[in-house]
């Protein structure tokens, strides 16, 4: 025995209808504001300009006047008629307006503004050019100074060394000079005792 499959809901179909609907409606909605968005609109029969009229030969015959009059009546409102500007809007539609002028600009102030400007900028500038020369004179200074004193701190110690080492070996050829003459005495001394023992031995013989 087969069993019976439920096809798909109704709630399924009614979804996807109501989906497919939607989308050619905005679809259609598109391509009329498209199609109205891209087409010019109408304009009357009085704004176009009449040709330009040029003087013609003596002899050839003239417009006559009433013509003429009624041309220049024609054109009048056309030319009277103020410059519609068309701006496209959020929902396809058309509307018109006329611009407002741009507000005026006062270029003398605007110069003048920035000349104080730049001449309080340079003014800073020059100030902290100052300020830096003098903390590097002021650093140039101090190290200096430390480098003098510990300059000096430094002969002194090197001249005090060479004094102890000159005493030192002052000392030691003092005591060189006494010890050599001490040896010189003994062997002088020496030398005498010598001659004596032989001067006795020679009387003695």
């Amino acid at each position: 025995m087969y069993h019976w499959h439920r096809g798909p809901s109704r709630l399924v179909w009614f979804m996807i209808g109501a989906f497919s609907a939607t989308w050619w409606w905005k679809h259609k909605q598109g391509h009329n504001g498209r199609v109205s968005y891209c087409s010019r609109p109408e304009l009357p029969a009085n704004s176009y300009q009449p040709p330009p009229y040029y003087p013609q030969h003596p002899h050839q015959q003239q417009p006559p006047p009433q013509s003429t009059a009624l041309m220049k009546n024609e054109t009048e409102p056309a030319a009277a008629a103020e410059p519609v500007v068309h701006t496209r809007e959020w929902n396809w539609s058309w509307g018109s307006h006329t611009p407002l002028p741009p507000p005026p600009v006062d270029h003398g102030w605007d110069e003048e503004k920035h000349r104080q400007w730049e001449q309080e900028r340079w003014e800073k500038r020059i100030d902290e050019e100052k300020q830096k020369l003098q903390n590097i004179g002021r650093q140039a200074t101090d190290t200096f100074a430390d480098f003098s004193e510990a300059t000096l701190d430094g002969i002194l110690s090197t001249v005090e060394a060479m004094k102890a080492k000159l005493a030192e070996h002052r000392d030691n050829r003092e005591r060189q000079i006494r010890e050599w003459q001490t040896w010189r005495e003994q062997q002088i001394k020496q030398l005498e005792d010598w001659k004596k023992m032989q001067e006795q031995q020679n009387n003695r013989s």
